[in-house]
């Protein structure tokens, strides 16, 4: 193994159980093939040092601060001048500086697993802090993203600029299918979280009448949902949930996404109001410290209903029957390469669909959809593993 090298891990996402997920899966995999690699790793948006994935080892640097925001924004523009025009650089003391200089110094830089930054969320600091490590003539691999067009002509000028000089990898085969369509090529795999490794638990820790709800506030983050829509969650979804979960005679256990500055008590507290409203038996899922915690309060559950995309994939990788409530192309995804099609509800058309005769179906398959995920399971962990051995083997030429 080739030792003394330094990667930069770039745009990481936190104070979000799944991005924690895939985050730590990641470093993770980069640990075994480099044992004596310095990882440093940067965040997508300023956090304090307490706000940073749950994962540490001797020569592992988080950056929790080292940050480039909007107010960089003339800044960025000198910085993008300076590498078009004979511009001398005064950038060493600026936030810019110091992040250039982090990437400087790096011999490899890896753009961390999240959603589509550079697409429909249309993030323009995402999308700098890439072309700065592309401009320095770094390496750059994309780790399983969801990559595509955002619709914005500038930004997708600049978002093909990057990723044709970069090395892509997606989670997704729409995203696979848009970069070709402008000409980059890219290799398709799955979410890195299905390459974390196997809980230890036993028979009796699942729960046969637990069900976990995942649910979300759409309006307050997605772009194509608006606040009016959350109605929906509590005017359908919930409803018709807590009709199953009664005939059944089942507990719904809510359990949180987001935490932190992130988090959704508020709306949580209000979802649980309405599961008691309609005489469900419901609680909020307590003890969740950390992702792995997360992970196991779905592993031991007897079925999971999720408006979350980790919570898709983490069902997926404990074998435990799901029903997927789609916001976005990658949810409808997981539930094609899981064969989970017929349970996936696009939420543009839920009102069209009895999600209680899902939970049915759900029920009535479950032994055989126990069993065909679980037959799943190592081809999804060596799609979800395949990057870092490439990045290891390419590490060898480097000059």
């Amino acid at each position: 193994m080739k030792p003394e090298i330094t990667i930069t891990v770039i745009n990481q996402h936190t104070l979000n159980y799944g991005d924690d997920a895939a985050g730590v899966a990641l470093v993770l995999q980069v640990r075994h093939w480099f044992p004596n690699a310095c990882i440093n790793i940067t965040y997508n948006r300023r956090h304090t040092d307490l706000e940073v994935i749950p994962y540490n080892d001797k020569n592992i640097h988080h950056f929790p601060s080292l940050i480039i925001s909007e107010w960089n924004f003339f800044q960025a523009i000198f910085y993008l001048g300076s590498k078009l025009l004979p511009i001398k650089r005064k950038c060493k003391d600026t936030n810019i500086g110091r992040f250039r200089k982090q990437i400087i110094e790096s011999d490899i830089v890896i753009v961390s697993p999240c959603g589509a930054n550079i697409g429909i969320y249309t993030s323009w600091l995402f999308l700098f802090r890439v072309l700065m490590a592309v401009l320095e003539n770094k390496p750059v691999y994309f780790h399983l993203n969801t990559l595509g067009k955002s619709g914005n002509l500038i930004f997708d000028m600049f978002a093909r600029f990057a990723l044709k000089r970069s090395h892509l990898f997606v989670r997704e085969y729409r995203s696979h299918r848009e970069l070709s369509s402008w000409g980059i090529h890219s290799s398709i795999g799955v979410d890195t979280a299905f390459s974390l490794p196997d809980l230890e638990q036993s028979e009796s820790d699942c729960d046969g009448k637990k069900i976990v709800f995942i649910p979300t506030q759409l309006g307050n983050w997605h772009p194509h949902f608006s606040n009016k829509f959350d109605d929906i969650t509590f005017d359908k979804i919930i409803a018709e949930t807590a009709f199953f979960c009664k005939e059944i005679d089942a507990k719904i256990y809510i359990l949180p996404h987001l935490y932190g500055r992130l988090d959704e008590k508020e709306f949580l507290d209000r979802v649980l109001a309405a599961f008691l409203q309609h005489d469900a038996s419901a609680q909020m899922h307590g003890g969740i410290r950390d992702f792995w915690d997360y992970e196991k309060a779905i592993a031991q559950s007897y079925l999971v209903i999720s408006m979350r995309y980790h919570g898709l994939v983490l069902a997926a990788k404990n074998s435990i029957p799901f029903l997927s409530l789609s916001y976005e192309n990658k949810m409808d995804e997981v539930c094609k390469y899981t064969d989970m099609d017929s349970f996936n509800i696009l939420l543009r058309s839920v009102e069209k669909v009895s999600i209680a005769e899902k939970l049915e179906e759900l029920t009535l398959e479950h032994s055989s959809i126990v069993y065909s995920l679980s037959e799943k399971k190592y081809f999804l962990r060596q799609l979800s593993s395949s990057v870092v051995p490439e990045i290891y083997l390419r590490s060898l030429y480097l000059d």
